[in-house]
């Protein structure tokens, strides 16, 4: 899988989409698919009894792979890995995090922002997932502080403090907002450009940090198991409620809903959406569960954390550490 992979990336030539059949054991891209002129994209493969589902681990490796590149400084190679997984993959673990890995990788790769901005944006994989659509979104944000863009960076944020889908958005955006506004006073032409927003444009970077973190801890986010009973009653398969505590600095309960489940786990991932977690559910039954995460040996930050029922990500939640 390796050679064919680098070939669909390497290959600036006609490529021939040849992907969901089932080409039995052995399968050698190179040596089985001939070509006078052009390439095949044979992967991914599907063959029955597997019910439609794609093949198992292939994301895993392509992350991998594109991570590697990214070790050993082959940043174009990791960048268009990158892509094909989130093309290839939308509905995977590793989707997310490679659009994630995308935006730290650009400054290596070309430092071209505005063209990862259009992907975010435009790609037709990532805007037919809603998950990742509000994920590319939130990226496309960032190339635009990346691109000192300040004017649009900071509208976005003013509409998520003033329009967010959940109260704690709004808190978020105004902890992102004042590190905006610090970044542009480090920068050398020291911008002017204030939002309609002004009350949180920080006056000092040490008053910024009293203010985060204040902030934080005041979430208005569940402390006890009490403001969760009627959550409780009303969750659905697959769906989780708000860990608790949340901030933490020792251990968090998470509560979530399984019916029909197989396998499922728990798994959190890091501000980069690095892998950081992940906690099997040793007893699989039906109603709700419980498992208890220790935060004493994660570091401060904001982290997401989802529920994996059969092998699919049914749902994501935030959590917050704190020391």
């Amino acid at each position: 899988m390796t050679t064919t992979l680098r070939m669909l990336i390497a290959y600036s030539v006609l490529k021939f989409d040849v992907e969901y059949n089932c080409w039995g054991q052995n399968f050698n891209p190179s040596n089985d698919l001939k070509l006078n002129s052009g390439v095949f994209k044979p992967y991914p493969t599907w063959c029955p009894p597997n019910n439609g589902t794609l093949p198992v681990d292939q994301d895993e490796a392509m992350y991998n792979m594109a991570v590697n590149d990214v070790d050993s400084s082959n940043y174009t190679e990791a960048m268009n890995l990158f892509q094909l997984l989130v093309e290839t993959y939308p509905k995977s673990d590793y989707a997310k995090a490679s659009m994630k890995a995308m935006f730290e990788t650009e400054s290596y790769a070309g430092n071209n922002f505005s063209d990862l901005k259009v992907f975010y944006l435009t790609n037709d994989s990532i805007l037919a997932d809603s998950s990742l659509t509000q994920l590319g979104d939130f990226l496309a944000n960032r190339c635009n502080v990346r691109m000192e863009n300040y004017p649009d960076a900071i509208s976005w944020y003013e509409d998520k403090i003033q329009s967010p889908e959940m109260e704690a958005d709004s808190i978020f955006a105004i902890i992102d907002l004042g590190d905006i506004y610090l970044h542009m006073d480090t920068t050398g032409n020291r911008p002017v450009f204030i939002g309609s927003l002004p009350r949180y444009k920080p006056e000092t970077k040490a008053k910024y940090r009293l203010y985060r973190d204040s902030l934080i801890s005041l979430l208005p986010l569940q402390k006890s198991i009490d403001p969760l009973k009627k959550g409780l009653s009303h969750l659905t398969a697959g769906q989780l409620l708000q860990n608790v505590p949340n901030p933490s600095n020792s251990s968090t309960d998470i509560y979530f809903k399984l019916i029909n489940a197989k396998e499922a786990m728990i798994k959190i991932y890091d501000g980069w959406g690095r892998l950081n977690k992940q906690i099997p559910i040793p007893e699989i039954m039906d109603g709700i569960q419980k498992t208890t995460v220790n935060t004493s040996n994660m570091p401060s930050g904001l982290y997401e954390y989802s529920l994996s029922v059969n092998g699919q990500i049914t749902d994501t939640k935030r959590m917050v550490v704190i020391r």
